[in-house]
């Protein structure tokens, strides 16, 4: 996922969908992927570096960790009212909750912090 110091890309809702999508596929571990390569789950991009690999400036790190502090996915916003209602039903289908779907972004958000602090 591409982000910014902002982390916007996690208040939108067809963000929000791929995330889910990206959470689906990572807990599918024995699925095989095309080619037999392995799927290594959600990778957090800046014009910066890759914050997974400790490549992402400080201020997309600290952006990111401020954002976290009051982020909610469930507060996404989509351009039409559909499009969010039909993603936030496949949330609660999928996940059962938006507490779960946070909870795995905010785990997948702090390792990736953890590895820029390194």
């Amino acid at each position: 996922m591409i982000v910014d110091q902002r982390a916007l890309p996690l208040t939108r809702s067809w963000c929000l969908f791929e995330l889910l999508q990206t959470f689906l596929l990572a807990d599918q571990t024995s699925v095989p992927t095309a080619g037999n390569v392995k799927f290594e789950g959600l990778f957090l991009c800046s014009s910066t570096g890759v914050l997974n690999l400790g490549q992402a400036s400080v201020d997309v790190s600290l952006g990111i960790a401020r954002r976290l502090k009051t982020l909610s996915l469930k507060d996404a916003e989509a351009s039409k009212k559909a499009d969010k209602e039909m993603i936030d039903d496949l949330v609660i289908e999928k996940m059962g909750d938006f507490t779960t779907i946070n909870k795995k972004l905010f785990s997948n958000l702090n390792a990736a912090l953890r590895a820029a602090q390194s």
